[in-house]
C-alpha cells in the first residue's frame, strides 16, 4: 500500500549504506498498488475506447452523414434509413426495434388487456345473476347417453304395436 509523506508527515524513510561503491538503498513504501491501477486503465482504454474511436472516425470518413435523395416510384424506406449519422444508423437497424413493431406490440398488450376485461365483466354479470336467481355453479357435466334413451323408446314402440297402438305406455 502506498502511504504519501504529505499524510503522514512523522514516516521517515530510512536508507543503508551499502559497502562497495559508497550507493545508498533507500527504503520507501511500496508502488505496487499504483503501477497495477496504471497498468489496468491503459489494458482497457487500448481494449475499449481505441477499438470504438477508430469505428467512429472510420465510418465518418468512409461512410459520412446520410444525404436526403427522393425515394423512387415503389420503394418504401426502412425505419432505419430516416436516420444521419451511420453508427444511429448500424444501431436502429440491428439493436432497436422498429416503431413498427413496437406499435404492434403495444396494440397486442392492450388488446389483451381489453379482452381480460371483458371476461371479468361477463364473469361479475354471471356472478350477479346467480346471486340474483339463488343459482349455484356447477363444476361438471354428465350428458344422458341417447342410446340408452332410443333403446327405451324402440322398446315403447314395440309394446304399443303389440298392445293394439292405441294405449299408451
Amino acid at each position: 500500500m502506498f502511504i504519501h509523506p504529505l499524510f503522514f508527515p512523522d514516516l521517515k524513510t530510512s536508507s543503508i549504506k551499502l559497502g562497495g561503491h559508497g550507493g545508498h538503498f533507500e527504503i520507501k513504501p511500496s508502488q505496487w498498488q499504483w503501477t497495477k491501477f496504471k497498468d489496468f486503465v491503459h489494458f482497457y482504454v487500448m481494449v475499449g475506447a481505441v477499438p470504438c474511436l477508430a469505428v467512429m472516425f472510420l465510418s465518418n470518413i468512409y461512410v459520412g452523414p446520410a444525404t436526403l435523395t427522393e425515394v423512387p416510384e415503389g420503394y418504401t424506406p426502412q425505419h432505419w434509413e430516416y436516420h444521419k449519422h451511420p453508427i444511429t444508423r448500424f444501431f436502429a437497424k440491428y439493436l432497436h426495434q422498429s416503431p413498427q413493431e413496437v406499435y404492434e406490440k403495444k396494440m397486442a398488450r392492450l388488446y389483451e388487456k381489453d379482452e381480460l376485461q371483458k371476461m371479468r365483466t361477463l364473469t361479475m354479470k354471471l356472478d350477479e345473476l346467480m346471486r340474483s336467481r339463488n343459482d349455484t355453479q356447477v363444476y361438471y357435466y354428465r350428458p344422458i347417453s341417447t342410446t340408452h334413451f332410443r333403446q327405451r323408446e324402440e322398446e315403447a314402440e314395440q309394446l304399443r304395436d303389440q298392445l293394439g297402438g292405441s294405449h299408451a305406455p
